[in-house]
């Protein structure tokens, strides 16, 4: 996912606001800038990062320099330019103030945003610096006289491309300027053109065909170089002809285009396959793979709760197969917040260097890496499944000699009444009785959240989620028939969801404003029928929709709307049932949509078909699906100005089944996206 700078992109009919667009739909990582914050800029906050810059004003630009801090720029493309039109810039007419104010910007500009962004632009493989021109800097155009300000700062800006790109080819930068010939913009009011003119999404086309994809540069009338040296586009590559992705103290190659990435993104093309902008972070799709418990770290030792290899293996592998955010598997914040002895854990700066590696791995891929922040609370202590499967049953303690914690188990409520299935130490029970937690034992965990938030952003990583879910000891607390207590983390709503607040304005705290915070949350219990349900009230739609109402003012970004899991007399198999959570997010969307309220929202549980994925995240598509999706197309379909069912997918079983479902799902739904450079040879054939 190339990282691309574009000035200008203000003007909604100007070269850098079609090129930016075209960027972003092509899943690019694009910083779009503008000294005025007009149209453009506010029509491409939802897929661009944006930023009021004047590149005239070191002041300015500097500051622009910081909210970048180290990220590498691919491409720097100086689209930004001011003409006085022929009245003012004409043989009798033009005056210093002219010429000033013009040079200014159509010269200076660039001139001092490539000197700022530089070190950005060498920490690039493979960097490039385009400067968009005109043929009227050239002193061979005999198309048209006047326009001496104009005319003079492009020529004057050729020659200073000139000189960058002599400075910097032996650096590996690639500088070009590009003459998009004529162009219908609105750089000056009323201005005519000729019928041959080219609209600017066609001259935005001809940037991406030239800069992005590699293509040889030939005049086309319409889109005219003035400058690509060959010489310096050959010294970019390394002589193995084979870059890597850097900032990496290993090898790996940096793909040709980003995997799971459309190769021509339309209006035809599925939502699901379109990029999704969540505060900084950029998704290159909607698929994103759930966390998934792997039982795979040491339970003792030095290594206790450090992510390895087969963590590097089996989540790298997702995202070299083009998913566009990966999460590591729900990793406690405590020792005794683990579900099992060989669960994960960032409880330890210790354990911090393991997650860096995982997440750079899974970043060195194009995709974001996100790590789900858990505690397990009276479900944790107990041993991997397959083992328990070995005794032919669900769930069997984990004892001290096998790494558990019997005496340290933890919830809302204590005694062997409160264990998870309500067997207490019986033999066939397989869950601990817990402790009660006191106040002070909550603040700790609630310090837990936080410093494990801290140890994550130390390791790159990319999007937090807090697991409030499936019966772990967040859900103990929010649920009346698991928290029955009479302090203030029990008894009303309020009281109830107070741990759960208090563990999102911990994690937050700890954050960069521009890092995404999701939250998982089980929408519902299933226990609104069971007669613990009608004897103390359980947490259900409604609850999850009060909620909800609160979650942006506290900095979520995003609702990963799941079910169940609290207690064993739930009354649906969770692991049998289609569709139902989609419709319980489709109805908390809607209800956040009335409130006008912005909450993304995921929906997750067994989507398993291309159709259905694209169907829940499209804006109403007519095709023929198949029998298994026919469900969800019906709930989903935005004809008649029904709403998307969610923002993105959660999927996770059936990555593990096929860990290329991304590259399966495009194939099914026809869309061409782009494979691993090194699966090339084996892309599945065309429809």
């Amino acid at each position: 996912m190339p990282t691309v700078v574009v000035t200008g992109a203000n003007s909604i009919v100007g070269i850098g606001y079609a090129f930016a667009r075209l960027l972003c739909n092509k899943g690019c990582n694009v910083y779009a800038i503008d000294r005025d914050n007009g149209n453009g800029l506010k029509a491409l906050e939802s897929k661009a990062h944006t930023a009021t810059v004047d590149v005239t004003s070191p002041e300015s630009i500097q500051a622009f320099k910081q909210s970048l801090g180290d990220t590498p720029i691919d491409i720097l493309l100086n689209v930004a330019g001011i003409a006085a039109g022929p009245q003012s810039d004409g043989l009798t007419t033009t005056n210093l103030d002219i010429l000033q104010r013009t040079f200014a910007v159509n010269t200076y500009g660039p001139l001092l945003l490539t000197q700022a962004l530089l070190p950005n632009v060498l920490r690039s493989s493979n960097p490039k610096i385009g400067i968009v021109s005109s043929r009227v800097g050239s002193v061979g155009d005999n198309s048209t006289g006047g326009s001496y300000a104009y005319r003079a700062s492009k020529a004057a800006v050729n020659s200073i491309g000139k000189s960058m790109a002599m400075d910097l080819k032996d650096k590996g930068v690639v500088v070009m300027l590009l003459h998009p010939g004529i162009v219908k913009t609105n750089i000056l009011p009323n201005e005519t053109f000729p019928a041959d003119a080219a609209e600017a999404d066609e001259a935005a086309k001809m940037l991406w065909e030239n800069i992005v994809s590699k293509k040889d540069m030939a005049d086309t009338g319409k889109f005219w170089h003035h400058l690509s040296t060959r010489q310096a586009m050959a010294s970019s590559t390394p002589k193995d002809g084979n870059p890597a992705v850097p900032n990496l103290p290993y090898f790996t190659p940096r793909h040709a285009a980003d995997p799971g990435v459309p190769f021509n993104a339309s209006s035809s093309t599925p939502t699901l396959f379109a990029p999704l902008k969540i505060r900084s972070k950029i998704l290159r799709n909607r698929i994103i793979v759930a966390p998934m418990c792997q039982y795979s770290t040491a339970a003792t030792g030095p290594d206790i709760g450090k992510l390895t290899d087969y963590h590097v293996a089996t989540l790298g592998h997702y995202a070299l197969k083009g998913a566009g955010l990966v999460f590591i598997e729900a990793t406690g914040v405590q020792p005794n917040g683990r579900i099992t002895p060989n669960c994960p854990g960032l409880w330890s700066d210790a354990q911090t260097e393991s997650v860096k590696r995982v997440s750079d791995f899974i970043k060195s891929q194009g995709a974001l890496s996100g790590i789900q922040l858990a505690h397990a609370g009276r479900k944790s202590s107990t041993i991997p499944p397959w083992i328990a499967a070995s005794f032919k049953k669900p769930s069997v303690r984990a004892s001290k000699q096998a790494g558990g914690w019997p005496e340290d188990v933890a919830g809302p409520m204590g005694g062997p009444e409160n264990s998870w299935d309500g067997k207490g130490l019986a033999e066939d029970g397989g869950f601990y009785p817990p402790r009660q937690l006191t106040v002070s034992d909550i603040q700790e965990t609630i310090s837990a959240f936080a410093q494990s938030a801290r140890r994550a952003v130390e390791a790159g990583i990319d999007v937090i989620e807090i697991h409030a879910a499936h019966g772990y000891l967040i859900h103990q607390f929010l649920s009346p028939i698991t928290n029955r207590r009479t302090d203030q983390y029990g008894g009303s709503f309020e009281n109830r969801t107070r741990l759960l607040i208090e563990v999102i304005e911990a994690v937050r705290a700890q954050m960069p404003t521009d890092m995404p915070l999701f939250l998982r949350v089980s929408s519902t219990e299933w226990m609104e029928e069971s007669d613990l349900g009608k004897k103390y009230g359980s947490w259900d739609v409604e609850s999850t929709m009060q909620l909800s109402r609160q979650l942006p003012a506290l900095g979520v970004d995003l609702l990963d709307v799941s079910s169940g899991g609290n207690h064993p007399q739930q009354r649906i198999n969770m692991f049998s049932s289609k569709d139902y959570q989609t419709k319980i997010a489709n109805q908390i969307r809607q209800m956040m949509k009335a409130h006008e309220l912005k909450l993304l929202i995921g929906a997750v549980g067994l989507i398993t078909e291309a159709e259905q994925a694209r169907d829940i995240v499209e804006d109403g598509l007519d095709r023929s699906i198949g029998e298994e999706a026919i469900a969800a197309k019906e709930m989903t379909d935005a004809k008649g100005g029904r709403e998307p069912m969610a923002d993105v997918i959660l999927v996770a079983r059936q990555f593990m089944r096929e860990p290329e479902w991304v590259l399966k799902v495009a194939w099914k739904l026809g869309v061409d996206v782009a494979w691993p450079s090194q699966f090339l040879r084996v892309r599945f054939p065309k429809i």
